[in-house]
């Protein structure tokens, strides 16, 4: 069976494992941290709930409201109004009031990644940095180095913002030449020292 990586477990990476749930294949969700959700993140303080990533949802891809609205709508509400925010400097204004719908969750948006996770039927290692990776031509596979050990791929999706996601490299051989792909899609070719 193909065994495919994620890295990241925000939304991104998530939907990536969502998409895949009916593929031939085991699908291994790899986070740094200890919970899932990226930028959907909320924390609660005396009986409040609020969220300091993303706000909320929003409907104008269909494909998006038909997943949450029909398959991940446990708990999910529409937010009516104006979204309060908070800037850089602390100060809280009155949010965007367009017309687009906005749905959140009762327990806040970060509930989207615990949704995504168990629809996606993949395994989810959070606390499990991948702080390297490395092509094998010759073995036709990903070697993933995480934080305490490795892992091997057959195919591997990067999902986290690009100054964290690790720089994938290449070995073509037993070459002492590789070559490392960078964030921006550019190939350069590296001498190990």
């Amino acid at each position: 069976m193909t065994e495919i990586a994620v890295v990241g477990a925000g939304v991104a990476g998530l939907g990536a494992a969502y998409a895949l749930r009916d593929a031939e294949a085991e699908v291994t969700v790899f986070e740094r941290r200890d919970s899932v959700g990226g930028r959907a993140a909320t924390r609660r303080h005396k009986g409040c709930v609020y969220d300091v990533g993303a706000n909320y949802l929003k409907d104008e891809d269909s494909r998006v409201a038909d997943l949450i609205s029909e398959e991940l709508d446990e708990g999910l509400v529409e937010a009516d109004g104006p979204v309060w925010t908070f800037d850089g400097d602390g100060e809280i204004s009155e949010g965007r009031d367009d017309d687009a719908r906005k749905w959140t969750y009762r327990e806040g948006l970060a509930a989207l990644g615990d949704r995504l996770a168990e629809a996606s039927a993949a395994t989810v290692r959070t606390g499990s940095e991948v702080v390297g990776i490395t092509r094998d031509a010759e073995a036709d596979e990903w070697q993933l180095t995480v934080r305490g050990g490795e892992t091997t791929a057959d195919a591997v999706i990067l999902t986290p913002p690009a100054p964290v996601t690790p720089r994938p490299r290449c070995r073509t051989g037993p070459s002492s030449r590789s070559r490392s792909t960078t964030p921006t899609g550019r190939t350069r070719r590296t001498t190990p020292s």
